[in-house]
C-alpha cells in the first residue's frame, strides 16, 4: 500500500491497483487449498488521505474514522458507517454474555457466527457496507472526500 500511495495517481486508481494486487495474492495463497463452502474471506478497513498540490483527498472503505480541522477551526468528520448498528449490537450482546460468566471466546464466536456471516453478506452491496476485500466490487463502494487544505488531519482505526 505504501508503494501505491506514493505514486502520482488518483485515489480511485490507487484503490483499483490495490484490489487487483489483493486478488492476485489471495488466489495464489489459496490455489491448492480446498476452501470450505462457508469460508469467510479476509477483509479490512482502509482509510487513506493523500495530498494533491495544496489540497487533501480521502478514501475510505469500512468504518475507520477521519477528523480534519481547517484553518478557521471548522471540522470535517467522516465517522458514520451503515455497519455501526450491528457492531454496537454485537458488542452489547457479547458484554451481556461475559457479565453472565461466559468467558470462552470460542463459545462466543460460535454463538454469534450466524449473525456475523449474515452481516458479512452485506459487504460491498447496495444498502450494505463498504470494506476492502480481494474482490473487484470493493472499488465500487469506496467513499471519497475532498478535504481542501486542512491544518490537521486525524485518522482513526475502526476500533477508535
Amino acid at each position: 500500500m505504501l508503494k501505491l500511495a506514493g505514486l502520482d495517481l488518483a485515489l480511485h486508481e490507487i484503490l483499483s491497483r490495490l484490489v487487483q494486487s489483493l486478488i492476485i495474492d489471495f488466489n495464489t495463497a489459496v490455489e491448492e487449498l480446498d476452501i470450505p463452502k462457508d469460508f469467510d474471506p479476509p477483509a479490512a478497513c482502509l482509510i487513506l488521505v493523500k495530498r494533491y498540490g495544496s489540497a487533501w483527498k480521502a478514501l475510505r472503505l469500512g468504518d475507520s474514522c477521519l477528523l480534519a480541522r481547517a484553518g478557521d477551526g471548522a471540522y470535517t468528520i467522516l465517522a458514520a458507517s451503515p455497519n455501526n448498528a450491528f457492531d454496537h449490537w454485537l458488542s452489547s450482546e457479547a458484554a451481556k454474555r461475559r457479565d453472565a460468566g461466559v468467558l470462552d471466546i470460542k463459545a462466543l464466536v460460535a454463538e454469534f457466527r450466524p449473525q456475523l456471516l449474515q452481516g458479512r453478506k452485506l459487504r460491498n452491496t447496495p444498502g450494505g457496507y463498504s470494506i476492502l476485500e480481494a474482490k473487484e466490487v470493493a472499488t465500487e463502494f469506496a467513499e471519497y472526500l475532498d478535504l481542501g487544505a486542512p491544518q490537521e488531519i486525524l485518522l482513526c482505526t475502526d476500533g477508535y
